[in-house]
């Protein structure tokens, strides 16, 4: 597939502090190729006929410097399997064949290594017409009569959906648990004034079940909808069924000041949280953080960036408003793995926002729209694929929405209603979430899968 180099980092080098400066010796000339290579993720994931570069620090005198293919040498690279990748003498991967195998890069003497596995995955999921094995779960309502914002799932086979509430309740953020076969859900918990849940992650901790999700939002429409909006950090609580959380009684927030709709994703595997935001000027970001790192921040009081609107509309509670204070980690204090900013104007980003995922040195980017079931055109949903560096690997349309007839004669919409809400990435299966609605103008979730892995 060919590259296009899409946007590049602003000012990174003296943004977060020389993260990846080089080391000179004493007539100035870098001294990367003589430092010790470590790659930042433990599994690298590309596509059949897919080049690139798996994002590799080299760490010299104690300083750091991103790998980019040219400087270094005597670098050498290696695919235990060759059938399943090939590897350029810039160490740039080539994905052969659906598959997995050990990589390798070594200095010259031997001294110096350092290994992960590359996976490949197989080459254009988006253009795959629906058949009825892509449909993973369809038909199932949540808390209220309105559309799924977001999903997760579980190692144990558990799913949660979030959506905003109808109604009254639309100040609300409904936390549901359930599973993809399930006529209905098991329970959920309210979120009072956190936002738009645009995503949501469930995370496992011995036997209990943590969310994280945008919080502190706004009430952006003040006359009809009263909706929330622009949540400015995520918070991480643990899921209580039947339980009524305002973003105060969440112990644990994830904050980074002038920046707002915030929203997370998640690699455990690979150490690695990534959290899109909006500056004021509604540029976009995706800041890519350690895990480990994220986690062990203290807590202190601030002043949140913005001012937030709360309460009156079609609630019983005073109307308030200002800039709260809030207990939060502030990830300022911490040098990023990667910031990504997206320009204004482009491709990606050109439609509506509907989630993120962070996998395995990748970042997937979901956006579009519903048809507003007027079943004269279809909906649509593009993905994209891009890596640390903001080069875009692809951008391409979800074939499997713009059937109406299919998606009719499968039961999923009779009007081509399918709003993208969401995707996930797990085990080589990507998952696509849409909120799905009918002339019955009954909102249901509907989620297809991707698998990624071929099988013989």
């Amino acid at each position: 597939m060919k590259y296009r180099r899409l946007y590049g980092l602003l000012a990174m080098m003296s943004a977060i502090g020389g993260l990846w400066a080089c080391s000179k010796d004493d007539s100035g000339t870098e001294t990367a190729s003589t430092g010790r290579p470590e790659f930042v993720v433990k599994t690298f994931d590309l596509y059949e006929n897919e080049t690139a570069l798996s994002p590799m620090n080299i760490v010299s005198d104690g300083r750091t410097v991103r790998y980019d293919g040219t400087n270094g040498s005597g670098w050498i690279w290696t695919v235990v399997d060759p059938s399943v990748a090939e590897a350029a003498s810039d160490g740039r991967l080539t994905g052969l064949k659906s598959g997995s195998s050990r990589f390798s890069v070594k200095s010259a003497d031997g001294t110096r290594a350092a290994y992960q596995t590359v996976n490949v995955l197989a080459a254009d999921p988006m253009k795959r017409a629906l058949t009825r094995e892509m449909i993973y779960s369809k038909g199932q309502m949540l808390k209220t009569n309105s559309v799924m914002q977001s999903f997760d799932l579980c190692e144990d086979g558990t799913m949660f959906c979030a959506q905003v509430g109808a109604g009254k309740t639309n100040h609300c953020i409904y936390v549901c648990k359930t599973r993809p076969e399930a006529p209905a859900i098991e329970s959920s918990m309210a979120l009072k004034y956190f936002g738009h849940a645009s995503t949501v992650v469930a995370e496992m901790d011995g036997g209990d079940y943590y969310i994280w999700i945008g919080s502190y939002g706004t009430r952006t429409n003040a006359t009809t909808d009263f909706s929330y909006r622009y949540s400015q950090t995520v918070a991480r609580l643990k899921y209580a069924a039947g339980r009524e959380y305002l973003p105060a009684d969440c112990a644990e927030h994830y904050w980074i000041p002038e920046r707002r709709n915030i929203h997370p994703a998640l690699d455990v595997g690979n150490d690695q949280v990534a959290f899109w935001c909006l500056d004021s000027g509604s540029r976009q970001y995706i800041y890519v953080y350690r895990l480990s790192e994220v986690r062990a921040l203290a807590p202190k009081t601030v002043q949140l960036s913005f001012s937030i609107t709360t309460g009156a509309g079609n609630t019983s509670e005073p109307e308030e408003s200002g800039k709260p204070t809030a207990t939060v980690r502030d990830l300022s204090e911490l040098t990023p793995v990667a910031m990504i900013v997206l320009p204004k104007g482009g491709a990606v980003g050109s439609v509506n926002m509907q989630g993120i995922e962070l996998k395995n040195g990748r970042v997937y980017y979901y956006e579009g729209e519903g048809n507003d079931n007027n079943g004269a055109e279809a909906s649509t949903a593009w993905v994209s694929l891009m890596d640390f560096n903001g080069t875009l690997a692809w951008r391409e349309p979800v074939a499997a929405i713009a059937d109406m007839g299919i998606l009719s004669s499968f039961g999923l919409t009779a009007t081509g209603y399918m709003e993208p809400e969401s995707l996930k990435l797990k085990n080589g299966t990507l998952y696509l979430g849409f909120a799905s609605k009918s002339s019955d103008d009954i909102r249901r979730v509907a989620i297809l899968q991707y698998p990624l892995v071929d099988v013989d």
